[in-house]
């Protein structure tokens, strides 16, 4: 598993459990446009919901890699 889930002051807080994040890019039918969802430990998170899991290593580097999903 790839995400961690706490409740903090009545809050649910959503991040990633390590440095190493890994799922599968989705389109997002939610929207009319090319918006991607992306599906982590089998749920579905929105480009936003996703976003705010990576503030919690702002100011911090990151490297993305795009694999096929046959690898």
């Amino acid at each position: 598993k790839f995400i961690k889930r706490e409740v903090f002051q009545g809050h649910e807080l959503i991040s990633f459990k390590g440095n190493i994040v890994e799922g599968r890019i989705e389109w997002d039918d939610r929207y009319d446009d090319r918006t991607p969802k992306f599906i982590i430990d089998g749920q579905e998170y929105s480009l936003e919901e996703f976003g705010r899991m990576m503030m919690s290593c702002e100011g911090w580097n990151f490297k993305l890699e795009i694999i096929e999903p046959t690898e």
